[in-house]
């Protein structure tokens, strides 16, 4: 199939009715991709690894840079997570001894240090991420958490398991530069936060311009940080009436898209 050629403000506009479609726009789109200034057929899925990740059914992947520029895959599975080298071959880095048994994967990344967490268990950390063995507990006692971001030199969790209970509106960050220590202070700056306006549970965390976004099922607290001795301050009522769903928010430099039940 040859390429379409599309002009730049045109392209695939299903909101538009057959009647009002502007010149040049697509009601359906199939099986095309955007290609400079044309659509370009998809020609399908290609093996570019035949590696295996065991028996968990794949939840999460992304791709994090070291310091050192190199780039390194992660999959979280139901299971275990697995790390894509160079060679194209998957490596079991999950932490020794441990079967996972979460539905959820949420990843950050401090320098060369990654941390995940799947709320069923501890968070985790693989420090010198590109080459070492296996994920180990997060020192400090940090709470179980769904999700995890690294924002100003602290290591922010929410949606907590914590002193047995469940904390769904609830955040716990780091000390600065520390993401080992959590006992909260006014000289680290480690400390927590119930977002009790907020409507709904946290289903997501992301950086949003110099803020984070929080977001809820039908609303969404923003977070500006302040610095010592407060560190960040919460705007809960902002932003009503709309929400993400979860596993849906794809941040993109200081943007983040999400969908929540009516739109994206």
């Amino acid at each position: 199939m040859a390429n379409i050629n599309i002009s730049l403000d045109k392209g695939w506009q299903p909101d538009y009715s057959s009647i009002a479609m502007p010149e040049g726009g697509l009601s359906e789109c199939k099986n095309l991709l955007p290609l400079d200034e044309y659509y370009a057929p998809f020609y399908g899925l290609s093996v570019y690894s035949s590696n295996s990740t065991g028996s968990g059914v794949p939840l999460f992947a992304k791709e994090f840079i070291t310091g050192a520029g190199v780039q390194v895959p992660f999959i979280g599975t139901t299971t275990q997570i697995w790390r894509l080298g160079s060679n194209k071959v998957l490596t079991n880095v999950t932490k020794v001894s441990t079967t996972y048994s979460g539905i959820h994967w949420s990843f950050a990344q401090y320098g060369d240090w990654l941390v995940a967490v799947n709320y069923a268990d501890a968070p985790q950390i693989l420090k010198n991420f590109a080459s070492a063995s296996n994920f180990t507990d997060l020192a400090g006692s940090p709470p179980r958490a769904k999700y995890v971001l690294f924002n100003n030199g602290h290591l922010m969790f929410a949606n907590l398991y914590e002193s047995g209970a469940a904390h769904p509106k609830k955040v716990r960050w780091s000390a600065k530069e520390n993401i080992e220590l959590y006992t909260p202070s006014l000289t680290t700056g480690a400390d927590s936060q119930t977002l009790a306006d907020a409507d709904g549970e946290i289903t997501g965390i992301s950086t949003v311009g110099n803020a984070i976004g929080i977001f809820h099922s039908n609303s969404i607290t923003l977070g500006v940080y302040s610095g010592a001795p407060y560190t960040y301050s919460f705007f809960t009522n902002k932003i009503r009436n709309v929400g993400a769903i979860q596993g849906t928010i794809v941040p993109v430099e200081d943007v983040a898209f999400f969908w929540d039940t009516r739109d994206i």
